[in-house]
């Protein structure tokens, strides 16, 4: 378990050097340090631990656990907070953006792990938006969230891209039935 921080504008800034120098090097060690560092990341206010050891199978297991995580807290202190999100993407940056066979990592572009304050990057926010979605949809948003937590669906890309339908739970539940099959697979 880790004290959970807040990245600063410097931490941020490392981060996402990080990320772009990856598409010239995959191979990038992950400056894990950034998360613990007083020069680029700070406390938060609340007391929060987290398992940075935690393995989550899918996306969804991830989202219900930042929302067991966030419950002691009024999520508005956490809401718009970039630094606290992008620390929370680093510290689980092996699942949101796992090693290759060769060793090389494959990140998506830098606003899936940093979070951005363009409103129209944010819904793409690897961790923000999943644990918005279970938080506001529970069970009905495992439709979009039931790969593993670097893959993102074409479905929750098109559903995101339009805050309607994200804060529509009619919506959310209608296409949970449509979509998800939670018989189990006997083939």
């Amino acid at each position: 378990m880790v004290e959970v921080r807040r990245l600063n504008e410097r931490g941020i800034e490392a981060f996402e050097n990080y990320i772009s120098g990856l598409s010239n090097d995959g191979g990038l060690t992950l400056p894990l340090g950034i998360l613990t560092d007083d020069r680029t990341s700070e406390p938060l206010d609340i007391e929060l631990t987290v398992n940075h050891l935690a393995e989550f199978a899918t996306r969804y297991d991830m989202g219900v656990y930042l929302v067991d995580l966030l419950k002691q807290v009024r999520s508005q202190q956490l809401l718009g907070d970039s630094g606290f999100w992008t620390w929370l993407a680093l510290c689980w940056f092996d699942q949101l953006c796992p090693l290759d066979s060769k060793g090389k990592r494959k990140p998506k572009k830098p606003y899936n792990y940093v979070l951005s304050p363009n409103w129209n990057h944010r819904p793409r926010h690897a961790l923000y938006t999943t644990w918005m979605l279970v938080a506001n949809h529970r069970e009905s948003a495992r439709f979009m969230l039931s790969k593993k937590p670097s893959a993102r669906g074409e479905l929750i890309e098109q559903l995101a891209a339009r805050q309607y339908f994200m804060s529509c739970r009619g919506v959310i539940e209608a296409a949970h039935r449509i979509y998800f099959d939670s018989s189990p697979d006997f083939s």
